[in-house]
């Protein structure tokens, strides 16, 4: 169908070589298309032997660019087949990695061909005393993270792969990524390898095999990819190498020696080879400038190439050969900057306006509070969000290690809160993609929502993700896993109060009998609710005594899974915005306990509705400028007489009652949507 994502395939190694006889021990068959004599069958090498074989090692010069760096504190990802994790040369800096051909493995060492070839190109590490036989790689220090995606035999990468890929390895801590395959022009590829740009990543690719019959092939002629051609020994240009406007670099790829499964080596040509050489160039630079960004790091990759071929940058060789040692060595000026003007994504908060947020940003953007996200999942790979946000915990499936499982609404809510934005490029403006209320703090995410658990089973997870953001560092918890039950949540409420938690939860979208949901209507909750832009009611937003505070909350635009945004409507993003704010007002002023926090933020509210406190507005809309900036008489202390109460008068557990050694905020958002198939529907989100 028109747009769907094609299935990649492998851009094959262009030919396994008979030369260096004596040497091999093990044939590779190359493909069809490029079909070139196996190699053949020999006495085993003595080690060494590979070492000296490794033309490129000396043509690159890596015995100097290893005396500046060796790739240490460095992941690359690898999207290919599986590795060999048993070679020798492979088997010490190799991190477990994802098989996405067989879920039920629990790593992508897989004896494979195909990517342990390009494995040992990227970070072979040789063995014996010193590491001194068998293959070098360009970045033999770095860590490798296998993505496997591929058997690497007849059965080739499934539709999506390639992107889900990309996304695992940007989860995984990848900030460079080594693609060997190619496919079709997809949108789903296309979004996440963008996303992965934003998120700081370089990613490489082979620019494909046959010149004859093709350009350069995706992912590599996207322009968030680094596009490699290969040389021979000679500088020259390998027959096989495809050419086009997308070449950025090319890179020794024809007779490379390097790992094969079972203990053994192989001479192997084509851009498959070519890519991981630039790839682990890179995981170097990173190493050795730590400083840099994704494209500043490109920028010297391409600055201080050897130009070849015309004068200047042209089809064949791109912007020359790679010279890892200039790379690494030489003194480049800066890159030139560009206006940094919002693009369309951030023009189209209209919230951020209404809440004045850049002068709130000029006070605090909320650094050193940690914001416990308890609900849905987080889509830890979005490019607004990874920067800030922390691995969590799944309590749905303990098994996993992180709380990042992609869903709309957990990733709606966690933008509100602490989206930081992203650029593509540095020759691109940084005011791009979605900014939250409090974008320096740091988010927590726990999940205790999935769609397999009784409504009995997910209240009791909620009440426990609580109490585990809290045990766990957060002093702001954005509760998002719906519609809660009062006696359950008595115990995690009381927690909270205990641990001078201030506790905001969505009043609600759907008016009814039970009017505010639980635990927002519990007289320890601050209930919040949603207005348009106009400071209207939404439609549907249910209005009782409970209410506490009103904000922002119809048609915000925010993140949504796989890097991409969406338009949503509800109390729950209005509780996530009060959320942001309690953030903060406690970077700004941490010397507030949590109920002064809350009263400075219904004491600085814009009245609305009736004159006063009413049941529809609560105290009023959200100010944020006001919050952090406003001389606030402290609340009146607390008496038998004049206790804290909640906005429908019930007393508040006296303050002596609390533990006030380590002051938190929760900040429960409960959505009131739906019900659907009985599951709670966190947030509505309208056409």
């Amino acid at each position: 169908m028109p747009g769907a994502a094609r299935r990649p395939r492998w851009i094959a190694i262009a030919g396994v070589l008979a030369g260096l006889a004596g040497l091999v021990a093990g044939p590779v068959a190359a493909p069809a298309a490029s079909a070139a004599p196996a190699a053949s069958a020999a006495a085993p090498a003595r080690a060494d032997q590979i070492r000296d074989a490794q033309w490129h090692v000396d043509y690159l010069d890596l015995a100097t660019a290893h005396t500046v760096t060796r790739g240490e504190g460095v992941t690359v990802a690898l999207i290919d087949s599986g590795v060999d994790a048993t070679h020798p040369d492979l088997r010490d800096n190799l991190l477990p990695g994802v098989d996405l051909v067989d879920p039920d493995n629990p790593d992508a060492w897989t004896p494979e061909e195909h990517g342990t070839l390009v494995a040992g190109v990227l970070a072979g590490h040789g063995h014996g005393p010193g590491g001194g036989d068998g293959v070098i790689g360009v970045a033999p220090a770095a860590l490798v993270l296998p993505v496997r995606v591929s058997t690497g035999e007849d059965d080739q990468p499934g539709g999506g792969s390639v992107a889900e890929g990309v996304r695992q390895a940007v989860a995984g801590g990848a900030t460079v990524i080594s693609v060997s395959l190619s496919s079709e022009r997809s949108e789903v590829d296309e979004r996440a390898i963008e996303a992965a740009r934003r998120a700081d990543v370089v990613v490489v690719a082979a620019a494909g095999n046959r010149p004859d019959a093709e350009g350069v092939t995706f992912p590599a002629a996207l322009p968030a990819v680094l596009a490699v051609g290969g040389v021979d020994r000679d500088g020259d240009l390998a027959g096989f190498s495809v050419t086009g406007p997308e070449i950025a670099l090319t890179a020794p790829g024809d007779e490379l020696v390097t790992t094969a499964p079972g203990d053994e080596y192989l001479v192997a040509s084509g851009t498959s080879l070519a890519a991981p050489v630039v790839a682990g160039t890179a995981a170097l630079v990173r190493a050795a400038h730590p400083e840099l960004t994704a494209d500043q790091v490109i920028h010297r990759l391409v600055a201080t190439a050897t130009d070849a071929g015309p004068p200047g940058r042209d089809d064949q060789y791109g912007h020359g050969v790679l010279d890892p040692v200039a790379a690494l060595a030489a003194d480049l000026p800066g890159m030139s900057p560009v206006p940094d003007e919002p693009d369309q994504t951030r023009q189209a908060q209209w919230h951020l306006e209404l809440l004045d947020l850049s002068a709130a940003h000029a006070v605090t953007r909320g650094e050193g509070v940690t914001v416990g996200l308890v609900g849905a999942g987080v889509d830890g790979g979005h490019p607004d969000l990874h920067r800030n946000l922390l691995p969590g915990t799944d309590l749905v499936e303990p098994e996993r290690p992180d709380a990042w499982t992609p869903t709309a609404s957990g990733t709606a809510v966690a933008g509100l809160v602490a989206g930081h934005g992203n650029r593509l490029t540095d020759q691109e403006p940084g005011n791009r993609g979605v900014l939250g209320v409090a974008p320096a703090s740091t988010l927590l995410p726990v999940r205790v929502t999935g769609p397999d658990l009784t409504d009995r089973e997910a209240v009791d997870l909620a009440a426990e993700g609580i109490e585990w953001a809290v045990a766990n560092g957060a002093t702001v918890v954005c509760y998002t896993a719906g519609r809660a039950s009062r006696d359950v949540f008595a115990e995690a409420v009381a927690a909270a109060q205990a641990a001078d938690v201030v506790i905001v939860a969505a009043a609600g979208d759907q008016p009814g009998p039970d009017e505010v949901w639980f635990p927002a209507a519990n007289p320890a909750v601050v209930a919040a609710t949603a207005v348009d832009r106009d400071g209207r009611l939404v439609e549907d937003a249910v209005t009782g005594p409970e209410i506490a505070l009103a904000a922002p909350a119809a048609d915000l635009l925010t993140t949504a899974p796989e890097g991409g945004y969406q338009e949503r409507t509800g109390s729950a993003l209005a509780a996530a915005v009060i959320a942001g704010a309690a953030a903060l007002v406690r970077a700004a002023h941490p010397e507030l306990t949590a109920d002064q926090v809350i009263h400075r933020l219904v004491a600085t509210a814009s009245d609305a509705g009736p004159p006063g406190r009413d049941d529809q507005f609560g105290h009023g809309v959200l100010d944020l400028v006001a919050a952090l900036t406003a001389d606030v008489p402290p609340p009146a202390p607390a008496t038998p007489s004049t206790l804290p109460t909640s906005p429908g008068g019930d007393a508040a557990p006296p303050p002596d009652e609390r533990d006030l050694s380590r002051p938190v905020i929760v900040v429960l958002v409960v959505a009131a949507a739906a019900a659907l198939a009985g599951t709670a529907v966190l947030v509505v989100r309208r056409a």
